[in-house]
């Protein structure tokens, strides 16, 4: 609960300082030689004061999920991205933090970033759902609609409930 009502402090103050929620790039996360562009290395106070909490709460063990729901919900995906290395470093082979980690930098415009992170993910879950969702997605982004449509089927297979085909 404490972490809860921290992660609401923080984003309660951000609203007061009239912090908007930054916006994906529209230059599609690259930088002028065309590869992906670092994270930032520095955020503003609310931010960090985001990134203890969440620190805290991933170390403890508990809680982390309101605090990157609260950042993400900021748009302080630097952060978001933070945490989310601090989560798959304590749990490597967590598919659910794969697709969190993935949805991020698809969200950012970090493809390539994100393909590097789905790779192993896929290699150690290759029938998680979400993870066959996003990298059709990716697919979908580098114009391989067939391979996408393709991985979809796959997955509706694997769950006929799971609506994968529906997407194709």
């Amino acid at each position: 609960q404490k972490d809860r009502d921290d992660a609401a402090a923080a984003a309660a103050a951000a609203a007061k300082s009239g912090k908007k929620p930054a916006k994906p790039s529209n230059d599609g996360g690259k930088d002028k030689d065309g590869k992906d562009k670092a994270p930032a290395d520095e955020f503003d106070p609310v931010e960090t004061e985001l990134l203890k909490i969440g620190e805290t709460a991933i170390n403890q063990g508990k809680g982390y999920k309101e605090i990157l729901d609260a950042t993400l919900r900021l748009g302080a995906y630097d952060v978001a991205r933070k945490l989310l290395e601090m989560s798959a470093a304590k749990a490597p082979n967590d598919a659910t933090i794969a697709t969190l980690r993935t949805i991020v930098e698809l969200y950012t415009n970090h493809d390539d970033r994100a393909r590097e992170l789905l790779t192993p993910a896929r290699a150690s879950s290759p029938d998680d759902l979400n993870l066959i969702f996003l990298e059709g997605v990716l697919e979908v982004r580098g114009d391989k609609l067939d391979k996408a449509i393709a991985l979809w089927k796959a997955g509706n297979e694997k769950d006929p409930m799971c609506g994968l085909l529906a997407l194709a």
